[in-house]
């Protein structure tokens, strides 16, 4: 006997409005939800600088594009980068303001083989 996969899962607009949804929890209010985000684009646009300074400005807890940020400890994965690229980054965009709450690697064990833990 074969399984079968769940290719479609689907309420009505009646049901849906039935729902009650906890309201959603943002670190940088109005622009990043709290969990896993996903950012895309093409070589070279600055995405690398883009999340190193959302990850600066949650750590230090300071606004983002006037942006209120919720201030907390932070893991940036930079796992296509060196140490010595990072620490040449964050000397041209902070200046010697390091802070304690922005953890960086540089390597990682896979998900599976328990990067989780």
């Amino acid at each position: 006997m074969f399984e079968t996969e769940l290719v479609l899962s689907a309420i009505s607009g009646a049901k849906l409005m039935d729902l009650e949804f906890m309201p959603q929890e943002f670190v940088v209010r109005g622009l990043l939800p709290k969990g896993l985000s996903i950012l895309g684009g093409a070589p070279k646009i600055g995405k690398s600088f883009l999340v190193l300074q959302l990850a600066y400005s949650i750590a230090t807890g300071q606004p983002i594009w006037d942006y209120p940020v919720r201030q907390g400890e932070v893991l940036y994965l930079a796992l296509e980068d060196n140490y010595s690229r990072l620490q040449e980054r964050l000397s041209r965009m902070f200046g010697e303001n390091a802070t304690e709450n922005l953890y960086m690697a540089v390597r990682s064990k896979k998900i599976q083989e328990g990067l989780l833990e």
